[in-house]
């Protein structure tokens, strides 16, 4: 297999509205250790959750993870108290709640990375050209 990194960005905590950290403009991921983070079975089998324990653990953050249902229930589960999430940077432009806020990391270790794969010798002209056209695109974090 090839795999190649095709983005990294940050990661931004999800907060209730009326949670105890929304006036800060920017949270240190240390002090969210005693918090439940909710994530789906998606992201925890798409090694998304692989990434950002390993993030959280380089802080001693060990988290306590709820599973929602499927993506579109995080948000009104963080709106409802149940728990925070971390995502990426990104995810700020791509999806709304109203009872949400985004927040900054504060002495956050790592990145989240996006890759891609494929087979080494697949000589495959659609694979080649996909592959060329993530290249050729400047995929950053806003």
């Amino acid at each position: 297999m090839e795999i190649e990194v095709v983005l990294r960005e940050p990661l931004v905590v999800v907060l209730p509205k009326r949670h105890k950290f929304a006036r800060l403009q920017r949270i240190p991921l240390r002090s969210l250790a005693d918090e439940p983070f909710v994530f789906t079975r998606r992201l925890c089998d798409a090694g998304y959750l692989g990434q950002v324990t390993k993030i959280c653990r380089s802080v001693d953050v060990e988290m306590k993870v709820r599973e929602a249902h499927d993506e579109d229930a995080i948000l009104p589960m963080v709106a409802a108290g149940l728990g925070i999430c971390l995502v990426p940077a990104s995810a700020r432009k791509a999806r709304r709640h109203a009872g949400v806020l985004f927040r900054d990391l504060e002495e956050c270790p790592g990145q989240i990375e996006l890759a891609v794969a494929w087979r080494k010798n697949d000589s495959s002209v659609l694979v080649r050209n996909f592959v060329e056209l993530i290249r050729g695109h400047n995929l950053t974090a806003t």
